[in-house]
């Protein structure tokens, strides 16, 4: 009976459905994005309701019985209504989704990134410049999670290119290279002004060698499946 109240007063929270999997008969495992607790690994009994709003991408508000390393996803409601993703988009949601459940860590509260993935969905959900959108994200996920090159070596340098390696970071490069940067687009890139392709290339080749440093040879494997011009 003290259970049963104790899950009656727990507050509904916002929520995004970040992974699931199949847990013993008519159960599931979900990993939910919160706020409040960052990404929340929950176990769950499956009914109607919640396979109907238990999908990704979906705006949810749920009663969550939190505990240590797995807690009880008690009910699930809609949140609210966005636009279904398409084609490119798709994929591109899954990119971010796979980011935040290998790069978050559990039961952490994170209202920033929070904020920062709604907006994603959002923009993806109103089919915005993709690539700008994607890169956006990776950028700010990885200054919200403390992995961001240290862009004041650009100020203590009068060098006019860069290159970046995961030991040393940025550094002045004094030779021709592929792999080196202009002084400009880093700049724009330490500012978050990511509206050029030169400065998104930059971006994207840089986040690219974090995250192999991360997760080493396991590459992101929804990355695989997202076109080129991403």
């Amino acid at each position: 009976m003290k259970a049963h109240l104790k899950s009656q007063q727990q507050p509904f929270i916002d929520a995004f459905l970040i992974h699931q999997r199949p847990y013993l008969e008519k159960k599931w495992i979900v990993h939910l994005f919160t706020a409040e607790h960052g990404l929340l690994p929950s176990i769950t009994h499956q009914s109607k309701k919640k396979r109907e709003l238990l999908q990704l991408f979906n705006p949810l508000s749920c009663q969550v019985l939190v505990r240590g390393q797995m807690s009880q996803l008690k009910q699930v409601e809609g949140s609210q209504c966005i636009a279904p993703l398409h084609g490119n988009y798709v994929f591109a949601g899954l990119y971010i989704n796979e980011l935040v459940y290998k790069l978050c860590q559990a039961n952490q509260a994170s209202p920033e990134l929070f904020s920062l993935y709604q907006a994603c969905i959002k923009q993806l959900s109103l089919r915005q410049d993709l690539a700008l959108i994607v890169r956006t994200f990776e950028y700010h996920l990885q200054n919200l999670l403390g992995y961001s090159p240290n862009y004041e070596i650009i100020h203590d340098h009068d060098a006019s290119w860069f290159s970046f390696d995961n030991e040393r970071g940025l550094k002045p490069s004094v030779t021709a290279s592929s792999q080196r940067y202009a002084r400009e687009h880093l700049l724009s890139l330490a500012e978050g002004k990511l509206d050029t392709p030169e400065v998104q290339s930059i971006s994207k080749h840089i986040f690219a060698r974090v995250l192999k440093q991360l997760l080493g040879e396991k590459s992101l494997f929804i990355s695989q499946m997202l076109p080129k011009s991403i």
